[in-house]
């Protein structure tokens, strides 16, 4: 898979993913006035990116 122009690996596609979902997460939190540490947002990233990698994989079959 090609992100930003260059090839990546499977962890560097996770890490994308989470680190994108971790903005959202805390910028969502924040504009509900929500408390969010880190390492929950962190936790809800990964979480996410392997569940959105998943999904992405069975379409692809």
């Amino acid at each position: 898979m090609t992100i930003s122009g260059s090839e990546t690996t499977g962890l560097d596609i996770r890490q994308e993913i989470a680190g994108r979902a971790m903005e959202a997460i805390i910028s969502g939190a924040y504009a509900n006035n929500t408390i969010v540490t880190p390492r929950e947002a962190a936790k809800l990233a990964f979480d996410f990116a392997e569940a959105f990698i998943a999904e992405n994989n069975k379409r692809q079959v």
